[in-house]
């Protein structure tokens, strides 16, 4: 309600925004597990669609890059548990989700999580460049 953030102190709006940022992170990583299914199954094909990119523009409201940017995460999600225990829980953000896929392996993907935990989203393009 509106009134309620008006009388909010500034710890409180604080609180709120962080809480509010870690449940629509875990519903966006509950979005990308249904994603992947989804598009494993070409369930995009039943409606006539040459892609789940496609659909997710006409049924979602997302633009090319964005669907395309949620479909490679969502596929990449399954071989890097760690990343998507973060991604679920809340703890690693969108933004950092989707940079650690880009280089994560399985074999690494601890670490890079725990990189990405202790960061800020910023660093992380420079970082992965360098030392992936």
């Amino acid at each position: 309600d509106a009134a309620d953030v008006v009388t909010m102190s500034s710890d409180e709006l604080a609180a709120a925004l962080v809480s509010h940022a870690a449940w629509e992170t875990a519903g966006l990583a509950a979005v990308l597990g249904v994603l992947a299914e989804f598009d494993r199954r070409r369930v995009w094909a039943e409606w006539e669609c040459w892609s789940a990119q496609q659909w997710l523009s006409w049924k979602c409201g997302l633009g090319r890059v964005a669907a395309s940017e949620r479909l490679r995460v969502a596929h990449r999600l399954p071989v890097l548990p760690c990343v998507r225990a973060g991604f679920e829980s809340g703890t690693l953000s969108w933004s950092k989700v989707r940079e650690i896929t880009r280089v994560a392996e399985p074999d690494d993907e601890a670490t890079w999580a725990e990189i990405a935990a202790n960061a800020t989203a910023r660093p992380k393009p420079r970082c992965s460049k360098r030392w992936s």
